[in-house]
């Protein structure tokens, strides 16, 4: 079986590792070898988050290779065009429409 490579990308405060902790468990329930790891941009709310999440029957790395994302959630529109791991078709899922500031 060839691994399952998925990719939750969006700002802090919006539940990206949150969604990415269920996406692991539901791997696990599942009975797959499951990796995960979060890549942190500011440590406040509105910096980017980054979720990798990987299934498969052994998997090595909990991260993707960039171009082999299998299937990419992104809360904000804007993280369509800068995550550079997704390179196909299969599926995006927005959250927003637009980037909502926690500053304002």
């Amino acid at each position: 079986m060839k691994d399952i490579n998925f990719l939750i990308a969006g700002v802090g405060g919006q539940g990206t590792i949150l969604v990415s902790d269920i996406m692991a468990e539901v791997g696990m329930l599942a009975g797959y070898d499951v990796k995960k790891t979060d890549v942190l941009g500011l440590a406040i709310r509105g910096g980017s988050v980054i979720s990798h999440i990987r299934w498969g029957e052994k998997v090595d790395a909990p991260m993707s290779m960039r171009g082999k994302v299998d299937y990419l959630l992104a809360f904000e529109l804007l993280f369509q065009n800068r995550v550079e791991f997704f390179d196909n078709d299969q599926l995006i899922n927005f959250g927003s429409k637009s980037f909502i500031s926690f500053w304002e």
